[in-house]
């Protein structure tokens, strides 16, 4: 009867440890859903549900992939299957809090088989369940949650090594997988060859082949997806040529992509990377061919010829990313980690980071270093860690190497027989050392960026005096984003009639209108205010050359001003005919009954009452604004 019991016993704690972190990933994801950033994608979760539409909806670019599509893939079937598009963030957010737990899950099998104790099975859950820092990426519709359970699973398949060709066939079918939702983990996918051929000499070869041909495959499929997209036969995606020249340029941080240009991305789905990698190679290249694949081999040749010139500073770099790989600090990834945390009251207070981590794993890894049960994890990180070096050392990156860790330091929780106590507390304060070891840059200096985030979000949210507290927060006027973001957040608080302060969004927009494309649309709202008929009419022409939401407000303002050409004249009825909100504004402000109702339909009679008072408030009713002077 003892062991049932303690059969009972153990199920019923496992029940409770699970339920305890369910509310805890729960609690944490209700809690962001709430919050401006939340609401409103930013970055690359914006770009990535972009993505998902692309591949629903069929519209890609006639290109190969520039980014790892697997995350975005996995959304777009989810739109396929009848899931609304208005909540797909939404279920992107559903989809990593699963994958968050079932990683959870995974490292608790995985220290359950490797160290023999439930203990150690139970701290490894806890590290990785509990983990801030995975949950920080979980609230957004990030590809790295998915990839970490994808990783697990390898290893599940791997540990203890385990000499089944099947096993390790699949294992690399679910490395693959993870690949192509992080290029980074594409360095794993050596892991099953590695293990494939460890076997007798004659066997090897036959070994290797079944044992990575699932993954071999998985890449080849990509390569053909991307010959029919673009009749470019590409295993990986395109993003990386110039994020592997920025991350080994000389002069370069080492620990996240740092913008050298003033680039105007309010194009949705614009990627900065991209829109700068672009723009440089025009600067540097300016008579080549400005295709994809051509810029693609300059910027890896430029790469290797830089390495080439100077391999010692190359090599002074890696040693300072691999310092900043092993510190504490959380590097800068879009968002900075400690920011974020600071606000979030589900986080703020949680221990758990790579500090304690990694002196747990290291301290295991000193008592049981002889056990031939850690060199797959062992051999899994330095794969992992050597991927991480060769891009940056940011914590998004970095986040692969947290679960495999986790698992490695539930070996605490088994002391060997005659244990090396030495040697373990050695390594551990080893590692304490250099996750402590002081940082030679100020942990704030992304915070300017942060602010500018929640500011977007807000002011999406219609919440312009909160997004306006954020810029100001920001402490940084001169920078061209906050100029930018300054005049767009002002003219819409101006415009919502939530601010009387005309004239400071005219001159932030005056100021930015250098760079900034929507800077110059609000521009040429001010000038037909201010009666300069000519200098409007010409920005809003423009303007309305390209596509989105400011060839809308140009074609808005041409037709206000009764300016429209036969093209342009087409352009506003095809969007009419759409239903665009903005223009049929215009139309119900002119006197358009049917419009009137039809917007009143599409938004609701008080959001529709908005809009147009919103026009009215901009350009008058017809005939109300002339221009003073031309």
């Amino acid at each position: 009867m003892k062991p049932l019991a303690n059969s009972v016993s153990s199920t019923t704690l496992a029940f409770a440890f699970a339920g305890v972190v369910l509310a805890y990933v729960a609690g944490c994801q209700l809690w962001y859903s709430h919050t401006p950033l939340g609401l409103v994608p930013v970055t690359d979760d914006r770009e990535l549900l972009a993505l998902a539409r692309q591949i629903a909806g069929g519209s890609l670019p006639h290109e190969a992939f520039y980014r790892a599509p697997g995350y975005s893939a996995l959304l777009a079937l989810a739109l396929k299957l009848g899931w609304p598009d208005a909540g797909l963030l939404g279920f992107a957010r559903l989809l990593n809090s699963l994958c968050h737990l079932l990683t959870t899950a995974l490292c608790f099998q995985l220290a359950s088989r490797l160290w023999q104790r439930p203990a150690a099975a139970y701290l490894a859950a806890s590290l990785v369940g509990f983990n801030p820092v995975l949950l920080h990426f979980a609230g957004d519709a990030l590809d790295i949650t998915l990839a970490l359970s994808l990783l697990m699973l390898a290893l599940c398949a791997l540990v203890p090594r385990n000499r089944q060709v099947a096993k390790v066939g699949q294992a690399s079918l679910w490395l693959a997988a993870a690949s192509l939702c992080r290029p980074q983990l594409l360095p794993l996918c050596a892991l099953p060859a590695l293990l494939a051929l460890s076997g007798g000499r004659r066997e090897r070869p036959g070994r290797l082949a079944r044992a990575t041909w699932p993954g071999l495959l998985v890449m080849l499929l990509f390569g053909a997806i991307n010959f029919q997209l673009a009749g470019d036969f590409r295993l990986l995606p395109w993003q990386g040529a110039y994020n592997l020249w920025a991350a080994n340029t000389p002069g370069a941080n080492g620990r996240y992509f740092e913008q050298t240009l003033v680039i105007d991305s309010y194009d949705e789905s614009s990627n900065p990377a991209r829109l700068e990698s672009e723009a440089r190679y025009r600067q540097l290249v300016a008579d080549a061919p400005a295709d994809y694949i051509t810029q693609s081999h300059f910027w890896r040749a430029r790469t290797l010829a830089a390495i080439a010139a100077d391999p010692a500073a190359w090599l002074a770099l890696m040693t300072t990313k691999l310092r900043y790989l092993l510190s504490g600090q959380e590097q800068y990834n879009n968002k900075t980690y400690a920011f974020h945390k600071a606000r979030s009251p589900w986080l703020r207070f949680n221990p758990i980071g790579w500090t304690l981590i990694f002196a747990l794993a290291m301290t295991a890894l000193g008592l049981h270093a002889a056990a031939g049960g850690v060199r797959v994890p062992v051999l899994a990180c330095l794969l992992i860690a050597g991927g991480v070096l060769l891009f940056y050392v940011s914590d998004r990156f970095r986040a692969p190497l947290v679960p495999v860790l986790a698992v490695l330091a539930g070996g605490i929780c088994r002391w060997p027989p005659g244990p090396p106590l030495r040697r373990a507390a050695a390594f551990g304060l080893i590692a304490l050392a250099l996750a402590c070891f002081p940082v030679d840059y100020d942990p704030r200096e992304t915070e300017t960026q942060d602010h500018l985030l929640l500011a977007t979000s807000a002011n999406a949210l219609g919440r312009y005096a909160e997004a306006l507290r954020e810029i100001d927060a920001a402490h940084a006027p001169s920078r061209p984003a906050v100029i930018t973001l300054r005049c767009v957040v002002g003219f819409n608080a101006w415009l919502a009639a939530i601010s009387t302060d005309e004239a400071g969004w005219t001159a932030d927009c005056r100021r930015a209108a250098t760079w900034s494309a929507v800077a110059r649309l609000q521009t040429a709202h001010a000038d037909w205010r201010a009666g300069h008929r000519r200098e409007a009419v010409a920005g809003w022409h423009e303007l309305a050359q390209r596509t989105g939401s400011l060839q809308t407000g140009a074609l808005a303002g041409l037709w206000q001003a009764g300016a429209l050409d036969e093209l342009t004249a087409g352009k506003v009825k095809a969007l009419l005919e759409r239903g665009d909100v903005l223009l049929l504004a215009v139309a119900a402000n002119q006197g358009d009954g049917q419009a009137r109702r039809r917007l009143t339909d599409l938004l609701g009679a008080s959001a529709a009452a908005r809009e147009q008072a919103a026009v009215e408030r901009l350009w008058g009713a017809p005939g109300a604004i002339r221009p003073r002077r031309d």
